[in-house]
């Protein structure tokens, strides 16, 4: 097991840190403007494709499953923003098609979705986010040649801006994903509610009401529970990548404020219990990085351990998150009251985190058993 960054996992990583660092990269798009946000999410995407970073783990750049990591970590703690919209759309829309699409598939999606021009967007979940315990509701009959979509998504990440969806429907008993373009008839998008702490996201809701889809834009994962065990793992690698940012980016916060402000005339650092704080804070986030890196490389080895450590780092992970980003409000006092705080966002952000994908609850049931 081996989690050293090669040469090019660490261009890729400074590349990402170069971009987002770049003057025109998009930060100040008003999220409640929903075109704005879609444009602010496509300026992002083409820029990041730019370097490599939206075809990372996709084309043959050499980069690994870690470093893939590295580099998610790195713009979620930089652009939080758009993190999630972006990797909804390309490490888990693009990746599902380039895994188990056809050649035509590709063909027709890949090329947009790399290159950000496309945006891409998951609608799995339904009446709750849990699509472990409930099956899906939504269902694919076929009619002719096509097959005909019926039922209700919600919490759909990127709803509002989205060019293609994939799906998730039963077919004949079985999960498939079916590839819906935005102006698919039958297809009505409900517009989303932003997520908090800032984030350009939103979660909408796809109402299918006969949408027609040819038979040759269905991808079958195969087994009953393949696809929707696929989908929920790159998801939480997603959330568990964003998770492990919000921490660096509050603990950068906090050292650099703890180092700087003085009071009783000495750094805010000196005082043993603040000292204290910031060392679990690191202790904590180190931790989370090297469980979402193995995590990373137990999948992308397709280790049989790989599902249920995927669950232990998406817990540890986002609960880790949401302390780390509370200690470092305790750090800051007063500055972590303002609304261009690293840390105050992530602590708002957080709690999506943990509850999207897999949930602390269920990953837990699904730890336990695998235990048993």
């Amino acid at each position: 097991m081996n989690f050293d960054l090669s040469d090019t996992d660490k261009k890729l990583v400074a590349a990402v840190e170069k971009v987002v660092a770049d003057s025109g990269y998009p930060r100040k798009a008003a999220a409640e403007d929903t075109a704005a946000a879609g444009d602010s999410i496509r300026s992002a995407a083409a820029m990041l494709a730019a370097c490599g970073y939206l075809t990372s783990g996709i084309d043959a750049g050499g980069d690994t499953a870690v470093g893939r990591m590295a580099a998610m970590e790195t713009l979620a703690a930089l652009d939080n923003r758009h993190f999630l919209p972006l990797e909804m759309s390309v490490r888990v829309a693009a990746r599902l098609i380039d895994s188990f699409g056809s050649a035509e598939q590709k063909e027709r999606h890949l090329a947009g979705l790399l290159a950000g021009s496309t945006i891409g967007a998951l609608a799995l979940s339904e009446e709750t986010m849990n699509v472990v315990n409930d099956p899906l509701a939504s269902t694919a009959t076929a009619s002719g040649e096509d097959y005909v979509l019926e039922g209700t998504k919600n919490q759909v990440v990127n709803a509002d801006c989205a060019d293609l969806f994939v799906v998730a429907a039963n077919l004949e008993g079985e999960p498939a994903a079916f590839l819906l373009e935005r102006d698919a008839a039958g297809l009505t998008v409900q517009p989303g509610s932003l997520l908090p702490g800032g984030d350009i996201a939103r979660c909408g809701t796809l109402h299918l009401d006969g949408c027609r889809v040819p038979a040759g834009a269905v991808i079958r994962a195969g087994g009953k529970q393949v696809l929707v065990d696929v989908l929920r793992v790159w998801e939480n690698e997603v959330l568990a990548a964003r998770a492990v940012g919000l921490m660096q980016a509050s603990l950068s916060e906090a050292h650099l404020f703890a180092k700087e402000h003085v009071t009783g005339k000495k750094p805010l650092i000196a005082y043993q219990e603040v000292a204290f704080k910031l060392a679990e804070m690191l202790t904590l986030t180190q931790t989370a990085r090297l469980m979402a890196y193995k995590s990373a490389w137990l999948t992308a080895a397709g280790d049989r351990e790989s599902t249920v450590f995927n669950a232990c780092a998406k817990v540890f992970c986002t609960e880790a998150a949401e302390q780390v980003s509370s200690d470092a409000l305790s750090v800051l006092s007063a500055k972590g009251l303002s609304n261009e705080s690293p840390s105050q966002a992530a602590y708002q952000q957080v709690k999506y985190t943990q509850v999207a994908g897999t949930s602390p609850e269920i990953a837990r049931v699904m730890i336990g058993d695998a235990e048993m």
